[in-house]
């Protein structure tokens, strides 16, 4: 499995969504997360530097 170079994130009213992306533009990962779990630190903490891209 490659490596996830870019992380997009969603910021909506109630939720929070991430999408992984490797370096040849597939999706690695898609995760759907309630402001209420907030688990959005944890998420990035799982991963080493990248770039984070807000949409």
């Amino acid at each position: 499995m490659e490596e996830v170079t870019v992380i997009g994130i969603d910021l909506a009213k109630r939720s929070f969504q991430l999408h992984g992306a490797r370096a040849d533009g597939s999706v690695a990962y898609r995760t759907k997360l309630s402001r209420e779990q907030s688990g959005i630190v944890a998420e990035f903490e799982r991963h080493d530097r990248r770039r984070v891209c807000a949409y």
